[in-house]
């Protein structure tokens, strides 16, 4: 799952992670939608592998990351914090 409220980098880590052969489950751009995303996959059987999610994403990526973490099986949330791109 990736989580970032900028379009076009998400546009753009999306094709590098399918690029490299990952799957994107779910694509958001605020932190209320990535835990709703995680929690549809998990109740589906289909849990990501891999969260990535900006620290600064729209009402609290650090905190969705925490969610993220302690209320699921996963064991690693990764955070993504970038200047300019």
């Amino acid at each position: 799952m990736l989580g970032e409220d900028r379009p076009s980098l998400r546009a753009r880590v999306r094709g590098l992670l399918q690029g490299a052969g990952w799957e994107v489950i779910g694509e958001v751009g605020c932190a209320e939608d990535a835990l709703g995303v995680l929690s549809a996959a998990v109740e589906t059987g289909r849990p990501p592998d891999v969260v990535l999610i900006d620290v600064q994403l729209p009402g609290g990526g650090v905190r969705a990351a925490a969610e993220i973490t302690v209320d699921s099986d996963m064991s690693r949330c990764s955070q993504s914090r970038h200047h300019k791109v």
